[in-house]
């Protein structure tokens, strides 16, 4: 399958000020996703500001220094070596491995390197094997479930996640192990319903909420009744929602009580993605897990673009499109569905 590539104009669009290149802490997705981005851009990199990024990146906290170390210990791997030199007699290129010497050259060895970096995805999430040992419930990408629990509560999956329940001896305790999920729990004054993510914990007796857990963190929403919400594993600082309300639940902190909009906020539950004034890079890190594929986005300003849309999430591809048409970034997809934004 051919590499397909073009160009997209761009549009004027606000864009906050940013003169130092690099991903910054709020542009990050996923640590190991960062460690394969900042990979790929280093090969050859030559420009100091660039070199000096990636040395801020990776002295920000001890989990992105071990993320690029793996991540260099599983390229070095014989199985990785021994891709690259099939990929290198190949090319006619014997006895040295397929990196490209700039990132202008880069696209130009992109293909040959698919394989490689294939592999190395491959290693790297090995956590998601874990979670999939883990779960009762779970969806693939563009996949969403409707499941009615033990109790008769409901539970809708979204794409991409995974959840663990314990219904056994009166508990009614579910663990959102990756992803969002819905509930409509039913009212069980007696046996309290507990939804928990990887840093926070929401307990209720009877209402509708969603939580959603990654990474950066764990996102509790309102939509009706009452949730009390603390953080793991000291649930005495916890706080009280409000229907209409959000919050943020991070390794360290609680964040502020805020306004949510359900119907923005859960639109996945009607088959759509709405976003208003978000950074690109964000909103493509969202699309992704609708699209199922990688997404990798190389170009730094394009994140910081201030984009709004209304898309449907079994389109993702071409909200993914049509939203680097409107920042001025580059398209690549790559054979087996990789894409490239640059």
């Amino acid at each position: 399958m051919p590499i397909e590539e073009e160009g997209m104009g761009a549009l004027s669009l606000e864009k906050p000020d940013r003169n130092v290149p690099g991903i910054e802490p709020a542009d990050a997705g996923s640590v190991a996703d960062q460690a394969l981005d900042w990979f790929v851009r280093l090969q050859g990199a030559e420009d100091p500001a660039e070199l000096a990024a990636f040395g801020r990146w990776r002295g920000e906290s001890a989990q992105n220094e071990r993320a690029y170390a793996e991540l260099l210990r599983i390229w070095n791997l014989p199985e990785v070596a021994a891709a690259s030199q099939n990929l290198a007699r190949a090319q006619g290129t014997q006895g040295r491995r397929p990196v490209p010497a700039s990132r202008r050259s880069w696209i130009r060895t992109v293909a040959a390197m698919a394989a490689c970096i294939a592999l190395v995805v491959g290693v790297l999430e090995y956590p998601a094997l874990l979670i999939r040992w883990q779960a009762d419930y779970l969806t693939a990408a563009d996949e969403q479930k409707d499941v009615t629990l033990p109790d008769g509560s409901r539970m809708l999956l979204n794409t991409a996640s995974a959840v663990a329940l314990d219904f056994e001896d009166g508990r009614r305790d579910v663990r959102v192990l990756d992803g969002e999920a819905w509930f409509d729990v039913r009212h069980d004054p007696a046996h309290p319903f507990r939804v928990a993510g990887r840093y926070g914990e929401a307990e209720v007796k009877g209402t509708s909420f969603a939580v959603r857990s990654g990474d950066e963190g764990d996102r509790v929403v309102l939509e009706r009744g009452r949730v009390d919400v603390a953080r793991l594993p000291d649930r005495g600082q916890g706080v009280e929602l409000q229907p209409g309300e959000m919050i943020e639940v991070e390794e360290d902190a609680l964040s502020p009580i805020r306004p949510a909009d359900p119907a923005r906020d859960l639109a996945w539950r009607e088959g759509r993605v709405i976003f208003y004034s978000k950074p690109f890079g964000a909103v493509i890190r969202e699309l992704s897990r609708y699209y199922g594929g990688r997404v990798i986005t190389l170009n730094d300003r394009a994140a910081d673009v201030l984009v709004s849309g209304n898309y449907r999430l079994d389109e993702a591809e071409n909200a993914i499109r049509s939203l680097a048409e409107v920042v001025g970034a580059k398209w690549t997809r790559l054979p087996g569905g990789a894409i490239i934004l640059r």
